[in-house]
């Protein structure tokens, strides 16, 4: 967003960040014209700098956390179907209480999965120091 900072930039930036125009406008200036910037001038630039990565991160995290809950709730969906799906399949049980069994089987399915990755990977991780650990008594 830096690179694109220019005179003509500097009423959108100013919307974006909260500076003040009249602060980014000569900041603005003296970066097209490639002149060194003073003392004050480059403490309006490390705030914008510091405002801009505030903002860009807040949207990384923003759409960090969409992508999660949109996969969550596709793990939720998947799991629950293939509840139905393999509840049917094995041994049907008769309306609506099979199918409601099927879908809390499903439903509740879809925390666990994390958790058991999750515990795999702390038992395996045991597994390795206490050999690791066992080397070393040796």
């Amino acid at each position: 967003m830096k690179l694109g900072f220019g005179p003509d930039t500097v009423n959108a930036m100013s919307t974006a960040t909260g500076l003040p125009v009249n602060e980014l406008a000569p900041l603005a200036a003296k970066i097209v014209s490639g002149t060194d910037l003073g003392p004050s001038e480059v403490n309006i630039y490390g705030r914008l700098d510091a405002i801009l990565s505030a903002v860009i991160d807040a949207a990384y995290e923003k759409a960090d956390q969409r992508y999660r809950n949109a996969a969550k709730a596709l793990a939720a969906l998947i799991a629950i179907l293939l509840s139905l799906v393999g509840g049917y399949a094995v041994g049907p049980i008769g309306g609506f209480q099979g199918f409601v069994l099927y879908v809390v089987i499903g439903a509740i399915a879809t925390p666990l999965a994390p958790v058991a990755k999750d515990l795999t990977t702390a038992i395996n991780t045991a597994v390795q120091s206490s050999g690791q650990l066992r080397a070393l008594l040796k």
